[in-house]
């Protein structure tokens, strides 16, 4: 049994060559016994292997995740009306492009306007009886208005009337009963003069009220005319009208889906990471993708939300 060994294993086989040659050489019978001749084994040439030589150094290997998601839009809306009415002009259509405030629909304002117009009527009366010709804030004072500057006359010039007859009646130049009724007439004077104030009050309260309404009017009027949203946090140059759901004529009831935009200048990619990788990814990291619809383009981007 013969056992081979790597490495020093290689020098026992070739001593064993050696002594089994010996042993037959002694073993022949006369010189047709010849020692049999012996050849070199033929040596094994190794290509040379090129090597190049250089300094270590530290580098940043890129490390990526691969992963598929959809682009979307950076910002979409879907637009409603608030009051109702019938639709009386569209202004765009299927695919076109709008900027922000520009209108895309109007709704017949007709009745808004009236409305509006009988609010301020109601209102200037209001004030007129204040005698004010504006609304006037919290701190006003209601000695100011007409009702209690008229009430107030009348009590100043009952008081004349009682400081006149006082005297006189003291002298017995008038009679009892008539400086009864004029002191009366001073304290109902008096009364007047707390009524009219309260009645101030009241139409100050209600000069307010008015002024709300027509407010609330005047905004039902400026909604009639429905336009593309100006966000002022968001940065947008322009939308694409993707979807457009009425008709010049069609009757609106409050909430109707009118429109669809989406602000498409800045798209965002939206993609699920397997939750193994989430480590790899960080805020603001690097980003490159490519869409079937642009084969061998490649897009670039950052990381905005984890």
């Amino acid at each position: 049994m013969m056992q081979f060994f790597s490495g020093a294993g290689k020098l026992s086989v070739f001593c064993g060559a050696l002594v089994m040659t010996a042993v037959l050489g002694g073993c022949g019978k006369g010189p047709e016994a010849a020692a049999a001749p012996t050849t070199a084994p033929a040596a094994i040439t190794t290509p040379a292997v090129p090597v190049k030589v250089a300094e270590a150094e530290s580098r940043n290997l890129q490390r990526s995740v691969r992963v598929v998601g959809s682009l979307a839009g950076l910002e979409s809306t879907t637009l409603s009306n608030r009051v109702t009415g019938t639709v009386s002009k569209i202004y765009v259509d299927l695919g076109d492009r709008v900027k922000p405030d520009d209108k895309l629909l109007e709704i017949d304002p007709e009745r808004f306007r009236l409305w509006k117009q009988e609010a301020e009527s109601t209102l200037a009366q209001t004030l007129a009886r204040l005698g004010v010709k504006d609304v006037p804030d919290e701190s006003f004072d209601v000695d100011r208005t007409a009702p209690v500057k008229k009430a107030q006359s009348e009590l100043d010039n009952a008081e004349s009337k009682v400081k006149r007859q006082t005297p006189l009646y003291n002298q017995g130049v008038i009679k009892e009963f008539e400086y009864f009724d004029t002191q009366s007439a001073y304290k109902v004077a008096q009364s007047a003069l707390e009524s009219s104030r309260d009645e101030a009050r009241a139409l100050l309260a209600q000069a307010r009220q008015e002024h709300d309404e027509i407010g609330i009017r005047l905004k039902d009027f400026n909604e009639t005319v429905i336009k593309a949203p100006n966000p002022n946090n968001v940065a947008i140059e322009s939308y694409a009208v993707t979807s457009r759901r009425v008709s010049v004529g069609e009757y609106l009831k409050e909430g109707t889906t009118l429109f669809m935009l989406v602000a498409d200048g800045t798209l965002k990619l939206q993609a699920h990471v397997p939750e193994r990788f989430l480590g790899k990814v960080a805020h603001q990291a690097k980003v490159t993708f490519n869409v079937e619809a642009y084969p061998g383009e490649i897009f670039q981007g950052t990381v905005s939300r984890i």
